[in-house]
């Protein structure tokens, strides 16, 4: 009985302990379609959505269903959200990267441009 109790905790201990995301992504799906759907807050249902899509791009199957269900501030919000956290992962990941392509094209004039 003790075991069949313990089991869900072990699940999500071994999830973050492995630094596996997939329970915070989807805690974040479902409280950001929680928000826009039950409490009628869709900025912070977008937003919740958006940080979900930063980490992974699989919550991108919610935006045709907001688009679906005419919720356009959500749906906005979400956009809002991920593309300048995208941006700026993408551009610390071009100067900071191990094998980054400023480091790769450093002469040239996309590598003068980057820098």
């Amino acid at each position: 009985m003790l075991l069949l109790m313990l089991g869900p905790f072990f699940l999500v201990y071994s999830n973050l302990h492995l630094t596996q995301l997939t329970i915070v992504i989807l805690f974040l799906c479902f409280e950001s379609l929680n928000q826009t759907f039950h409490k009628k807050i869709p900025l912070l249902g977008g937003f919740l959505l958006g940080l979900a899509m930063c980490f992974k791009l699989t919550p991108i199957v919610f935006l045709p269903y907001l688009l679906y269900k005419q919720q356009r501030r959500s749906f906005n919000s979400a956009l809002v959200v991920l593309f300048p956290v995208s941006m700026l992962v993408g551009n610390s990941t071009l100067h900071f990267g191990k094998i980054g392509l400023v480091h790769l094209l450093p002469k040239t004039q996309i590598g003068l441009l980057l820098i």
